[in-house]
């Protein structure tokens, strides 16, 4: 299937009939009735803005801006989520007491769902074991960020392509000197 523009399909719906004018009038008409709407106007919820404006830092050609924005705002309360709530989890596993309660049952079972069906099925249960504390923490930073932004004026962190990238770069890195251990490349 072709990829048509809205004029193009209009003017094979009028079959040629004296609707080309028509056709380019209507076209015309909804870009000045956008007026001065501005395509970027759309993403507004995505956008990141400074919440505590630090100036930039120059070294060399670089510019190193450390302002805290939405997006570190919400990845920092992501992140101490996840640290509280696997602290207090770990705890009672580590004290050798059973999860109690509907929160630490859910965290507890969403944790082997991801330990057993995701990195065991993938890596075997030797392999796994080492990395199921990397593939989990990763997991529920992932699932925070993005809880997060379905609430109203937040922003998802993984909507920023640099959080993305950096958290695929890391897992790049990890599964190559893995790989390399594994074969004996690296000690």
């Amino acid at each position: 299937m072709t990829e048509t523009t809205v004029g193009e399909f209009l003017l094979a719906q009028v079959g040629g009939h004296g609707g080309e004018e028509a056709v380019g009038g209507a076209v015309h008409g909804a870009e000045h009735a956008a007026g001065s709407f501005e395509f970027t106007e759309m993403f507004h919820h995505i956008q990141d803005h400074a919440l505590i404006a630090i100036p930039p830092v120059h070294i060399g050609g670089v510019t190193f801006d450390f302002s805290i924005t939405k997006f570190i705002l919400m990845m920092w309360i992501s992140g101490l989520l996840s640290l509280l709530v696997f602290g207090a989890v770990g705890r009672r596993i580590r004290d050798g007491r059973a999860p109690r309660g509907a929160f630490a049952n859910l965290f507890e079972s969403l944790f082997l769902f991801v330990r057993d069906e995701m990195v065991y099925n993938m890596m075997g249960k030797e392999a796994g074991r080492r990395y199921a504390p990397y593939f989990s923490s990763l997991f529920f930073f992932i699932l925070f960020c993005n809880l997060f932004g379905l609430i109203p004026f937040m922003n998802t962190a993984t909507g920023n392509l640099a959080v993305t990238g950096g958290l695929a770069v890391l897992t790049f890195l990890m599964t190559q000197a893995g790989g390399m251990r594994a074969i004996g490349v690296v000690p």
